[in-house]
C-alpha cells in the first residue's frame, strides 16, 4: 500500500516542513527528504508501517541557503539540492548511507545562472542530472561521476517561458518540462551523451500555467495541470517523444479548484489532482478514474484534505511500490505431469495478483492463483520459471521519473526451478 505525501507549507504529513517545494522519498519507502526555503535546511523523515512520519535527526542538515528542489539518484544513494540564490542556484549534493544519514560530498557547486528557482531531475540509469533555470528559460545537462561529481554536457538548451518541474519517461529516453509563462510543454529527447534535443512538434500547447507532469510507468502517457485553466490536459507519448492530446483533453478540474499537482497510482488507473489554489479554506487532492484510452473521469470519491492553503512544486508523491519477491517449488508429480506452487512469493506491502509461468518446453501460461500443473514431453528438461506481479502492477523493471522511483521490481520478482 502506498501512501501520498504532502509537504508544502507545513502540510498536515509533513507539520515542520517550511515552505517546501521538494519530498522525494527512498526507494525502499523509509526515509523522506524534505527541503525547506524558509528554514534553510533538509528535514528528515521515517516513514512508518501506517505512514506516519517521525524526525529523522541524521538526515536532517542545515545548507547555505533555502533548499528549492531535490532528487534522489534511483539507487537511493545520492541527493542533489538546488540552493537558491540572489540571481543564480547552487547544486550540491549529499550521500545517503545505508541508514539514511547524510553527508555532504564536499564537490564543487555548480550554478546555474539567471534562477533562484531550479529544480533538478535525474536520468533513470543514474548518469546524468539535469536542472532547469525558471526565471533563465533553459535547461542544462550534467554528466554524474562515481564520486558525484557533476560536468556540464554542452550548453544549456532553451525552454519555453519560465519553466519548471522537469519529467522524464521511465525508459529514460524523454524528458519533459512545463513552461509557466508561455503555456507549453517542452519536450526533448536524451542522447546517450547526456546531450538534450528538442522534440518533433515541441514545444505543446496547454491551458494556462501548466504544472508539474505525471508520466505512466509504460511511458506511454502524460497527465500536466493546467494550474490557471482549471484542467487537466493528457497527451499520448509516441515512439519519438511527440505528444498528442488524449480523447476529450483537457479535462476540467472540480469547480473552484486550480490544479497543481497530478499523482498517477503505479498501476496507472487513478490520477490524484492536488489543488494548487482553491476557493475552500484548504487545497483538496481529487481523484479521478482513467480509461483504459487514457481518459480521465471523476472518480465520485469524496475530495481528501491536503492540509494545506497553497501547494506549490513537487510537493505531493506517492511512496515507492515496493518490488515482490518470487518462490517457486514442486508440489507434485505424476509421470511427466508436474505440480509447482510459488505460494511462498511475497510482496512487503501489498499482494501476489499475477503468475506468469514459463516452462522449457517452450509454452507459457499466466495465473491469479500460486499453483499451475503442467505435462512436459516425454523426454527433455523439465523446469519452470515464474515471474510474479503484485497489485500495483510492479513486478521485474524499476521506474523511476527524475526525483523518486515509483516501483522498486527487480529479478528478485523471478524465480526458476528444474526438477529433472
Amino acid at each position: 500500500m502506498s501512501r501520498i505525501l504532502n509537504s508544502f507549507a507545513g502540510g498536515a504529513d509533513l507539520p515542520s516542513a517550511t515552505s517546501a517545494t521538494a519530498a522525494p522519498d527512498t526507494p525502499d519507502a523509509k526515509i523522506v527528504y524534505v527541503g525547506s526555503m524558509a528554514d534553510s535546511a533538509i528535514n528528515a523523515y521515517l516513514i512508518g508501517a501506517d505512514g506516519k512520519l517521525a524526525p529523522f535527526a541524521p538526515g536532517t542538515l542545515k545548507a547555505e541557503g533555502p533548499v528549492v528542489g531535490m532528487a534522489l539518484t534511483p539507487d537511493g544513494s545520492r541527493l542533489f539540492v538546488t540552493i537558491g540564490g540572489l540571481l543564480s542556484t547552487k547544486v550540491r549534493s549529499y550521500n545517503i548511507a545505508p541508514s539514511g544519514a547524510l553527508t555532504a560530498t564536499n564537490k564543487p557547486a555548480k550554478e546555474v545562472a539567471g534562477s533562484i528557482f531550479s529544480l533538478p531531475a535525474v536520468s533513470p540509469d543514474g548518469r546524468f542530472l539535469f536542472v532547469e533555470s525558471f526565471f533563465g528559460g533553459t535547461i542544462t545537462s550534467y554528466k554524474i561521476a562515481a564520486d558525484a561529481t557533476l560536468t556540464q554536457v554542452g550548453q544549456p538548451v532553451k525552454a519555453g517561458d519560465m519553466p519548471a518541474l522537469p519529467s522524464i519517461t521511465p525508459d529514460g529516453k524523454f524528458l519533459y518540462v512545463s513552461n509557466e509563462g508561455s503555456s507549453n510543454l517542452s519536450g526533448y529527447a536524451i542522447g546517450s551523451d547526456g546531450k538534450l534535443t528538442p522534440l518533433p512538434g515541441s514545444p505543446y500547447t496547454t491551458g494556462g500555467t501548466p504544472h508539474g507532469t505525471a508520466i505512466t510507468p509504460d511511458g506511454s502517457r502524460l497527465y500536466v495541470p493546467e494550474t490557471m485553466g482549471g484542467g487537466i490536459a493528457g497527451f499520448t507519448i509516441g515512439s519519438d517523444g511527440a505528444l498528442t492530446p488524449l480523447p476529450g483533453s483537457p479535462y476540467k478540474a472540480p469547480s473552484g479548484a486550480l490544479p497543481g499537482r497530478v499523482v498517477l497510482t503505479h498501476d496507472a488507473s487513478r490520477l490524484y489532482v492536488i489543488d494548487a489554489l482553491t476557493t475552500q479554506i484548504k487545497s483538496k487532492v481529487h481523484t479521478f478514474d482513467v480509461a483504459a484510452n487514457g481518459s480521465l473521469t471523476p472518480s465520485g470519491r469524496t475530495p481528501a484534505d491536503s492540509g494545506v492553503i497553497f501547494s506549490d512544486g513537487p510537493s505531493g508523491w506517492l511512496t515507492p511500490n515496493q518490488g515482490p519477491t518470487a518462490a517457486v517449488r514442486l508440489t507434485g508429480s505424476d509421470g511427466p505431469t508436474l505440480t509447482f506452487s510459488a505460494d511462498g512469493s511475497t510482496d512487503a506491502d501489498g499482494t501476489i495478483a499475477r503468475y506468469r509461468w514459463t516452462f522449457s518446453d517452450g509454452t507459457s501460461k499466466t495465473t491469479t492463483t500460486p499453483t499451475v500443473t503442467h505435462t512436459y514431453p516425454a523426454s527433455g528438461s523439465r523446469s519452470v520459471r515464474v515471474t510474479v506481479t503484485d497489485n500495483e502492477g510492479c513486478s521485474t523493471d524499476f521506474i523511476f521519473t527524475g526525483q523518486i522511483a515509483s516501483c522498486t521490481g527487480s529479478s528478485a520478482a523471478t524465480a526458476t526451478l528444474t526438477a529433472g
